[in-house]
């Protein structure tokens, strides 16, 4: 595996669930300037998913806080840190996976069939 490029901005995992910005940036705060801490969640529950991004103030500082954080305790887990990397950009309003095709069932323009397989009765449907 390679090393990713340096940035200012950390991929930080291992968060505990109940952490918040504010704790994440004192943490963070010997290693350098703390820019922006953002907590990844989940968008129906809005629990934290345990990881997020640190962007420090600068390549060094985010270099620091990778040395002296990575592989450490915070709260009840352990901090793995890697050089965030750009979203690969995609068409806005799309999904990130291609749709799949539709099965041709439904793409067929003719009524459906129903089938029963040999021995099965097709009004008891609560035997397989």
């Amino acid at each position: 595996m390679t090393e990713k490029q340096p940035s200012s901005k950390l991929y930080v995992s291992g968060l505990p669930w109940k952490t918040t910005p504010e704790a994440i940036s004192q943490y963070f705060s010997p290693a350098g300037l703390v820019v922006e801490v953002d907590i990844i969640r989940d968008r129906h529950s809005m629990r934290s998913k345990g990881f997020g991004f640190v962007t420090m103030g600068s390549i060094a500082d985010a270099t620091q806080a990778k040395e002296m954080f990575d592989g450490k305790p915070f709260g009840t887990r352990y901090l793995k840190i890697e050089y965030a990397t750009p979203k690969e950009e995609r068409p806005e309003g799309e999904f990130s996976r291609p749709a799949a095709p539709a099965p041709a069932a439904f793409t067929d323009a003719s009524e459906p069939t129903i089938v029963v397989e040999d021995g099965a009765d097709s009004e008891d449907f609560t035997s397989f």
